[in-house]
């Protein structure tokens, strides 16, 4: 498949690797995959969740249950022996668990579902029932590795509800008889002596019961060969529909391509039917509309490259008989900056890194002087040029551009941080403002021409920008007329007058070092 692209009404043919509707199908393909990826994994993920949830709520009832049963045959017993006395290891020892029963209640268990162990301790950590018939009566317990007893892990003061620990291990199935390898969660619950309390008043041991997850695992396995169907059905029908949707979309927009191409050739008469209330609709729309703004673009192109300040651009668009060389006497303020030393700390840097620093700053300066409503004159190398109050003035444009100034240099100290952070060199500018009468107009000649401001205010702002952080003064120097309109707003310090090039008399000038909150 071939494209067309016109260059200098040269056709150049271009082989297009994959079309539109390919990447459409593929694109909805990968989506329907993703999708049923996703849905699998979450939905097995819930559903062992759930089970492993259910089963561990059914091992909590039976082990509180175990627990509450077998301590009031315990307490009993044990108050028969000690006579009411002190309860001590001696005295567990004398106890017939057997008569109690307490081996019969463990060994029940084995008949509840995924219920593989169970077992009562004394508080001397000793097996009083088990429902392994090969453990001895008052053997020391021995945990399996990470499974501690509830004592050990219960908070005192805190509510008691039974505690699961989940582990892997070797066990026998109590069912076949057959040693497996698989996880088991353990559940365990004290025997308290008041069981209407929160907390445990006197621990009297404790009661484990284990479940095989072996009944969740072949849970997940039947519901996995489920959802095995769906997803091949989803992907089938998500397959055929990306074929489908493919179709419908790329056959308008292959007629779209086909107006481009002519538009491209310089046809700027094309025009597509609209046929649906859709996006495609939508998109000849905009092609439509696109054409017919080039038509007029093609008006207005050469204004627009006249002029590089969108303010000048768009009170030339409003005025086009306003293109025309000249110039009329304003009040205007001048706002110069540029950056110290910038020979030196250039030499130090490739041109590249010069390059990029310099858009950079750059950037973030002009953004600023156009969010207070000032004009990009120009750009000389590291210097700005900004000037408020042409072609529009405002009610404050001295304070504009010092506030400026003031946000520039908070700007800078931030973007310094960011370069000392990755060992870049730092930079320091000065900025001088003026406020004055100019003459503001087109400069030039006729075939290209420059909206600008010149004369004797303009020389002092760039001499003030020159002064700026210099000879021991701070980096942002305003003149006295400035001064006069913003002295009620602004932390400004007075210096002693000072003297530029091409002034007779010393000029009186303001440090400036922020703008007081309203």
């Amino acid at each position: 498949m071939v494209s067309k692209t016109y260059k200098n009404d040269q056709i150049q043919y271009v082989k297009i690797k994959f079309s539109l509707r390919t990447k459409i199908i593929w694109l909805i393909i990968i989506l329907v995959l993703l999708i049923v990826i996703v849905v699998y994994r979450t939905t097995l993920k819930d559903e062992k969740e759930e089970l492993t949830r259910q089963m561990q709520l059914r091992g909590g009832a039976l082990a509180i249950n175990l627990a509450n049963n077998s301590q009031v045959a315990l307490s009993t017993a044990l108050s028969e022996i000690t006579g009411g006395g002190e309860v001590t290891k001696e005295s567990y020892n004398k106890v017939d668990y057997f008569e109690l029963g307490l081996s019969e209640s463990v060994t029940k268990m084995l008949e509840q579902e995924d219920v593989i162990y169970a077992y009562i301790v004394n508080p001397f950590n000793q097996i009083i029932a088990h429902s392994d018939k090969n453990i001895l009566q008052l053997a020391d317990l021995k945990l399996p590795p990470g499974v501690k007893l509830f004592k050990d892990i219960y908070k005192t003061g805190t509510a008691v509800k039974p505690i699961v620990q989940i582990y892997e291990g070797e066990y026998i199935d109590p069912k076949t008889s057959e040693k497996k390898f698989g996880g088991i969660i353990d559940i365990s619950f004290p025997l308290k002596e008041v069981q209407e309390t929160s907390s445990i008043k006197t621990y009297q041991g404790e009661v484990h019961i284990g479940m095989s997850e072996e009944g969740i695992i072949k849970t997940i396995q039947k519901a996995k060969g489920k959802l095995l169907n769906v997803a091949f059905l989803s992907i089938f029908l998500g397959i055929g529909g990306a074929f489908l949707l493919a179709m419908f979309i790329t056959g308008p927009i292959k007629k779209l391509v086909n107006a481009m191409l002519q538009v491209a050739k310089g046809d700027l008469n094309q025009a597509v039917k609209i046929r649906s209330k859709d996006e495609i609709g939508l998109l000849a729309w905009s092609f439509n509309q696109m054409t017919e703004g080039l038509r007029e673009k093609e008006r207005i192109k050469n204004t627009f490259n006249k002029f590089v300040s969108e303010d000048v651009a768009k009170a030339v668009l409003a005025n086009p008989d306003a293109l025309k060389l000249g110039g009329e006497y304003k009040e205007v303020t001048m706002l110069f900056s540029d950056i110290r030393n910038f020979t030196s700390i250039s030499e130090k840097m490739e041109a590249y890194e010069v390059v990029s620093m310099l858009n950079e700053y750059l950037t973030l300066m002009t953004d600023i002087v156009l969010k207070y409503k000032g004009v990009i004159d120009k750009y000389v190398g590291d210097e700005i040029m900004a000037v408020y109050g042409a072609p529009f003035p405002h009610e404050n444009d001295p304070e504009l551009a010092v506030r400026t100034a003031v946000e520039m240099l908070k700007v800078l100290e931030e973007w310094n941080n960011q370069r000392k952070e990755k060992g870049l060199i730092e930079i320091s500018i000065g900025i001088g403002i003026n406020t004055g009468r100019v003459i503001v107009g087109n400069m030039g000649s006729e075939k290209r021409m420059d909206y600008t401001v010149i004369g004797d205010n303009v020389i002092l702002a760039s001499r003030l920008c020159d002064t700026a952080g210099k000879r021991g003064l701070h980096y942002i120097i305003i003149s006295e007329s400035t001064y006069q309109y913003v002295k009620n707003i602004v932390i400004a310090k007075k210096v002693e007058p000072i003297f530029v090039k091409g002034k007779e008399k010393p000029i009186q000038i303001y440090e400036i070092y922020d703008v007081k909150e309203a």
